[in-house]
């Protein structure tokens, strides 16, 4: 295996890896430069706070800035946009199939496009996010990439876990949501009780992403669980 070193400290680094846990540098060389190492203790959140702030140093190189939150919007978008149109075909695939079934086929129709439909949301996510283009559709066409605050390429694993928290938060939201519109519909009425629902699915919808607009490195609820940070390419 070829050698992957930092040109800013001289440390010897995984293949992976985009940014030196060391001194926040991005820039790397197959052979490790003579660089005397500085005095002193080094502290290793120098590049957590370099990807978060964006700042650059002379002797490292310039620093991965954190994702602005029109640009990760516009990425959803584009991705939401992509996925739907995949769901569409799915519908339409998997209606034709159960067409004139009666009404014992609405229930397998809806089962069948939800377990597909998930299963491809996930594995679009896992796949994209733990590629060598370390992003999605989306956060490729707006300059984006995604990684661990360490720097380092999501495994497979990694972009798994993501997936599954930004697809099942909500299901779990609406669940909760669910008892919470019937217990205050059976205590006091049904108006309240719809008031609940609305502000409900909204925060379902809404929350794991708008921690973004509250957080320094402008993370969602995922980033904040798995480690990840949404970057500037």
């Amino acid at each position: 295996m070829s050698g992957h070193y930092c040109t800013g400290c001289g440390k010897s680094l995984m293949p992976t890896m985009r940014i030196c846990p060391e001194c926040g540098n991005k820039s790397f060389s197959p052979t490790q430069p003579a660089i005397a190492k500085p005095t002193g203790t080094t502290s290793f959140s120098q590049p957590n706070s370099a990807i978060n702030a964006g700042t650059s140093n002379a002797a490292s190189g310039p620093a991965l800035m954190a994702a602005s939150n029109g640009r990760r919007f516009l990425a959803s978008m584009i991705d939401g946009a992509i996925l739907s149109a995949i769901f569409a075909i799915v519908a339409a695939a998997i209606g034709a199939l159960f067409k004139g079934g009666g009404e014992s086929a609405i229930g397998a129709f809806f089962w069948a496009y939800g377990s597909i439909s998930y299963t491809i949301h996930i594995a679009y996510l896992t796949y994209t996010q733990s590629s060598v283009k370390e992003a999605t559709i989306g956060k490729r066409t707006t300059g984006l990439r995604i990684l661990t605050t360490q720097g380092e390429r999501l495994s497979p694993y990694q972009a798994f876990g993501r997936a599954l928290l930004q697809v099942f938060l909500p299901i779990v939201g609406i669940i909760f949501v669910a008892l919470s519109t019937a217990g205050v519909s059976s205590l006091f009425n049904n108006e309240a009780g719809g008031a609940i629902a609305i502000v409900g699915c909204l925060a379902v919808f809404i929350g794991p992403f708008i921690t973004v607009f509250f957080t320094k490195n402008h993370l969602t609820v995922m980033d904040m669980i798995c480690g990840t940070r949404v970057v500037m390419k």
